[in-house]
């Protein structure tokens, strides 16, 4: 285990301060199917990876999009599961994002369009992404690696318990992991969060899980089992309410002797590897998650053990 705490930078602490006073404009992110468009439009402001085409696909009768970079190899992918709540979120909107994990690690990544509440609760989106990791697999890409931010993180981490023998690295950004919003930091933290409540978490949970068990590892994967797991890499900021959400992974990994690294960033708000182009961290942050990925599924970066 490793926990590694981030400084913020100058000009890191500048831009938060600008952020912040623009974000206090604005309402709070409601996760309800009427924020789908900008949400989607928010996540396109994320420049492209140069030297990265997008190509639509489909695997195991998800459609999704494909970010491949020049000289990816072909027996390697990244499946990465988008956030927005299990409600919110496509394929063709991450791609920008996702973009820069691929060209970094030098892998193709596979974002997959999988099913959303309330139109499709769950198991839906679980079946998903069980299914994806399978046919990958069967496709040939016997180096698979998974990632996932938020709800896509939480939906990772489920999927790679069930079918973790097919994965050779575990990459979450702010993951969503405990959907019985227990967690200290969902109160703790609400007033550094400018963008998650939660009110709205409670209302996601509503649409997803309806009158689920939450304790069910398939909806909240901190209670699922960890042993046996690939190595896992997380990054959390210090200012989200599910910094709990990231710090449970780490302890359970922890306790089932399975290698990971938890990175805290400071000041950072929920999902802050998205802005690219403003944050110093975010930068910094995307490169260790890539050469991550890059290292564990085995390019001449290392033993695939190595998390760092």
């Amino acid at each position: 285990m490793a926990t590694k705490h981030h400084k913020q930078t100058a000009a890191d602490v500048a831009t938060m301060v600008a952020t912040r006073a623009y974000m206090a404009t604005l309402p709070k992110l409601a996760v309800v199917p009427e924020s789908r468009g900008w949400y989607d439009d928010f996540m396109t402001l994320t420049p492209a990876a140069d030297g990265v085409r997008f190509e639509p696909g489909t695997v195991a009768g998800v459609e999704g999009w494909w970010c491949i970079p020049a000289d990816a190899p072909a027996d390697a992918a990244l499946l990465h599961l988008h956030g927005g709540g299990y409600v919110l979120g496509s394929a063709l909107a991450y791609c920008n994002f996702v973009s820069h994990l691929a060209q970094q690690a030098r892998v193709s990544a596979f974002i997959p369009d999988y099913a959303l509440a309330p139109e499709a609760p769950f198991p839906a989106s679980f079946d998903h992404a069980v299914a994806i990791i399978e046919a990958l697999q069967d496709s040939g890409r016997t180096r698979l690696a998974i990632s996932g931010d938020s709800a896509g993180g939480g939906l990772a981490l489920a999927a790679a318990q069930t079918k973790r023998l097919a994965l050779r690295g575990i990459l979450l950004i702010s993951p969503w992991t405990d959907l019985t919003l227990t967690s200290a930091s969902l109160s703790e933290r609400a007033d550094a969060d400018p963008i998650l409540t939660p009110d709205a978490l409670v209302e996601a949970v509503a649409l997803y899980a309806r009158s689920g068990d939450t304790t069910d590892p398939r909806i909240s994967p901190r209670f699922g089992t960890f042993t046996g797991l690939p190595p896992i890499m997380v990054h959390v900021g210090t200012d989200e309410i599910l910094l709990d959400d990231a710090k449970a992974v780490d302890d359970a990994a922890e306790h089932a002797g399975v290698p990971v690294t938890v990175h805290i960033w400071d000041g950072m708000t929920h999902g802050f590897l998205i802005s690219l182009a403003s944050l110093e961290a975010a930068r910094e942050a995307i490169e260790l998650a890539a050469a991550f990925v890059r290292g564990q599924l085995g390019e001449g970066h290392g033993s695939e053990r190595a998390v760092g």
